[in-house]
């Protein structure tokens, strides 16, 4: 009777095995983006914008739309990179991402005002909040020197 071999996993297997959990990561995400869902209508120009921004923080990059290149270049002012495969690109805000981009004169204002420009849907609320509460932190003290002194200023 032939003794029967447990086959090793071949580098392709194991490419699969890691294609497979990027894509349920990503089926996960869009779960929370679902256009059937009343909590997230899109817009009616929706095929036109780039972006989903999702109620976790994460937003998901299409990179098949003509205004891929802008969404891109603002994304990588705001958001933390999480994955990038050939057609959607994974953000994620972080406090660190919002506070980088309020360094670079990004206000919240200007932050919801262009996700709402380029999202498919509205922006959830609390992610507004977390925008908000990030960027409200920058700037509110300085160390100047003056004269060959250091003092601290806050902002009234």
């Amino acid at each position: 009777m032939p003794r029967e071999t447990k086959q090793k996993p071949t580098p392709y297997h194991a490419l699969a095995s890691t294609m497979s959990n990027r894509m349920t990561s990503h089926s996960n995400l869009l779960s929370h983006a679902s256009p059937s869902s009343p909590a997230s209508p899109l817009h009616p120009d929706h095929h036109l914008r780039p972006i989903w921004t999702l109620p976790t923080g994460h937003i998901l990059l299409e990179t098949s739309s003509p205004l891929y290149a802008k969404a891109y270049d603002f994304l990588v002012t705001i958001a933390e990179p999480q994955t990038r495969p050939t057609h959607l690109h994974t953000y994620l805000l972080t406090p660190y991402s919002l506070y980088a981009a309020s360094a670079v004169s990004m206000t919240e204002e200007i932050i919801v005002s262009t996700l709402e420009r380029l999202s498919k849907g509205p922006v959830p609320e609390n992610v507004k909040g977390f925008i908000k509460k990030c960027t409200s932190r920058y700037g509110k003290v300085k160390l100047v020197l003056r004269e060959g002194r250091m003092y601290v200023e806050a902002r009234g």
